[in-house]
């Protein structure tokens, strides 16, 4: 390093430019082998390109730059400007994790899914015309799981768990309760849920897939 300012050398984690610019060679703490030569070669070619990067700082910790440069010949250095993204990438990789785990999901499924806003309120399901797994999607729209089955997180404790699970954002797998649609009919489900964030980690709802029971109660006759 022949020159930087102060906010390059922090991110490097160090508090002074003169003591980053004395110890600090970019040349030993490339992520991966050979990058050093392929930006070379790629600022040789086209100097307004602009790659992410991946290094190791001075604690051993990862960092990712938006890093542009270009190679002047004359001085024998490469010049280049970057900017520190590991926090974008590392909320791109969250967002990766929850589709992976919703798509898990949906696939071990078939094709019906439910999805819940960040408040656990049902706002939309799709196979549930007809009864065919539970009441159709007029019972659920706008209302938690309990409320839709009539339950009390309060006083029953499967209910405390499941709602606990919702509020600390873990996925989970084949929880069984029941519902009772407006025909009295009592239809006995197993769902399988995960969060769902957005690209910056913000929490974005909750979704998943519900599977009917091989039992349904008939409503009984007064």
């Amino acid at each position: 390093v022949l020159l930087a300012n102060r906010k390059l050398a922090q991110i490097f984690g160090y508090d002074q430019v003169e003591q980053f610019v004395a110890e600090f060679s970019f040349a030993d703490h490339y992520v991966e082998q050979g990058e050093r030569e392929r930006l070379i070669a790629l600022y040789n070619e086209d100097s307004d390109s602009t790659v992410e990067v991946s290094f190791t700082t001075r604690d051993g910790s990862v960092v990712t730059v938006a890093n542009q440069g270009w190679v002047s010949e004359k001085a024998g250095h490469i010049d280049f400007v970057m900017t520190d993204i590991t926090e974008r990438k590392r909320a791109e990789e969250r967002l990766r994790e929850s589709e992976e785990r919703f798509r898990d999901i949906a696939t071990t499924a078939s094709d019906r899914f439910w999805e819940m806003d960040q408040n656990l309120r049902f706002t939309s399901t799709s196979d549930y015309p007809g009864g065919k797994i539970s009441p159709g999607p007029e019972h659920f729209i706008g209302r938690t799981r309990w409320e839709a089955a009539g339950a009390d997180p309060d006083r029953e404790e499967k209910w405390h768990r499941h709602r606990e699970d919702h509020l600390a954002r873990r996925p989970y797998r084949d929880f069984q309760f029941a519902v009772t649609g407006d025909d009295g009919v009592t239809h006995h489900l197993s769902v399988s849920g995960t969060p769902v964030f957005d690209a910056d980690g913000a929490f974005r709802g909750t979704g998943g897939a519900p599977q009917a029971s091989p039992s349904a109660s008939a409503p009984r006759r007064p």
